[in-house]
């Protein structure tokens, strides 16, 4: 900030003005929704690694995504999963709404006021077998079924362990599994 003096009719008032060269850029508001599917086969759940252009490269998710614009939930989820794994999702039933809202900067560098909305579906495949990614160079780099016995070996991002002890009624995978979804993956950047 510097300090101007202006004068007006009245009197001559003191007043701080923003100096644009050296205020913070002000963050860009963002809002976008994602649709996701918990697809367990037997004792697997079918999980994508998320590719090294993401802020969170090497932790492991639901397959699913953003939404296109006009696009409906459920088409959205049918597209994401079968882009990420290959697989052709069917019957899928909206489980859980999340929401996420952080400052912070984007993997391109810039300042975003983000909110996210997280619609979450439990789905079935048409068929089970071995996943493949199709969207390649997108935000999945490999996908895979994994035993549920064996998630809390995986690195989970962070709003997924919560979700799933409710979702799949298995507590332990929790750290507090009372807590409402959202609250344990907001978080504010300390870059900003």
């Amino acid at each position: 900030m510097v300090l101007s003096l202006r004068t007006t009719r009245v009197a001559r008032v003191s007043e701080q003005v923003p100096d644009a060269e050296h205020e913070p850029p002000q963050p860009v508001a963002v809002t976008r929704v994602g649709a996701y599917a918990v697809v367990v086969a037997g004792d697997r759940i079918l999980l994508t690694e998320l590719a090294g252009s993401t802020r969170s490269a090497g932790a492991w998710t639901l397959p699913g995504g953003g939404l296109d614009h006009g696009e409906t939930p459920v088409d959205a989820v049918v597209r994401e999963v079968f882009e990420e794994t290959g697989h052709t999702v069917v019957a899928p039933r909206l489980v859980d709404v999340g929401s996420a809202h952080f400052v912070g900067r984007s993997p391109s560098g810039r300042l975003e006021d983000f909110h996210g909305i997280r619609i979450v579906y439990r789905a079935d495949v048409e068929q089970v077998r071995e996943p493949e990614v199709l969207d390649i160079g997108g935000s999945t780099s490999a996908a895979a079924w994994v035993p549920l016995d064996r998630l809390r070996e995986v690195p989970l991002t962070g709003w997924l362990p919560p979700l799933l002890a409710r979702v799949l009624d298995r507590p332990e995978l929790a750290e507090d599994p009372s807590g409402p979804y959202g609250q344990q993956h907001e978080r504010h950047d300390p870059d900003t």
